[in-house]
C-alpha cells in the first residue's frame, strides 16, 4: 500500500467513525451535534443523519437551519431537491406561505455566485436584485491565466430570470434575502 492509499485508507475509517459518532448522538435525539460542525459541513452531517430523524417537523426544522446556514453545497444538490420537493410544504412558515401567494404570477428573480460554475447550478435565487449582488463576492473582473501564458478577462456576471410563481418550489426569508428556491424542471 503506497503513501496515497493509506492516506486514503485513514480518511475512509475516519469518516466512518465519525459516521458512528453521530448516528449514536442523533439516535439519542441529541441534534445539536449539527452545530458542532462549519458552515460548509452543516448541510452535508444534515444530509448523512436525516434518515435517521424519525419526527418529520425535526428533520424539516434542522434542515431549514443547515440550509440558511449551509455554504457551497453543489455536491449534494440532487439530495437538497429531492428534500426540498417532499417537505416544501413544511419548510415555508405561514407567512412565508403568504407572501408567495400574493407574489404576481410572473416576476424576476436574480442570482450571485462566486465561482462561475456555481451560478448556473444554484437553486437559491433573491427577487431582491441588492440581495443577490451580495453574493458575488470577487472583484467584478478576474484574470484566469490559460494555454501558453496568455491571461483572459473573466467577468462575473448576476443572473436574472423571468419565471412563473407556479414554478417555485419555496419561498423562505429566513436571513431576510427574499429567497426563491426554484430550478428548471
Amino acid at each position: 500500500m503506497d503513501k496515497v492509499d493509506a492516506f486514503l485508507a485513514q480518511n475512509i475509517i475516519k469518516q466512518s467513525v465519525l459516521y458512528k459518532n453521530i448516528a449514536t448522538k442523533v439516535k439519542q435525539g441529541d441534534y445539536d451535534i449539527l452545530f458542532y460542525f462549519s458552515n460548509i459541513e452543516k448541510l452535508e452531517v444534515f444530509l448523512l443523519m436525516q434518515n435517521l430523524i424519525k419526527d418529520a417537523s425535526q428533520k424539516v426544522f434542522l434542515f431549514r437551519q443547515a440550509w440558511t446556514m449551509a455554504e457551497c453545497n453543489y455536491m449534494y444538490i440532487d439530495e437538497i431537491k429531492k428534500f426540498f420537493l417532499e417537505y416544501k410544504d413544511m419548510i415555508m412558515t405561514e407567512k412565508e406561505k403568504d407572501y408567495l401567494e400574493n407574489l404576481p404570477n410572473k416576476f424576476t428573480i436574480y442570482r450571485g455566485a462566486n465561482i462561475p460554475s456555481e451560478i448556473d447550478k444554484g437553486i437559491s435565487w433573491s427577487i431582491d436584485k441588492k440581495t443577490a449582488n451580495k453574493f458575488i463576492k470577487m472583484p467584478k473582473t478576474l484574470f484566469l491565466e490559460v494555454a501558453n501564458g496568455r491571461t483572459l478577462p473573466f467577468v462575473y456576471n448576476l443572473r436574472k430570470k423571468q419565471i412563473k410563481k407556479e414554478n417555485v418550489i419555496c419561498y423562505i426569508n429566513e436571513r431576510n434575502e427574499d429567497e426563491i428556491i426554484y430550478w428548471e424542471r
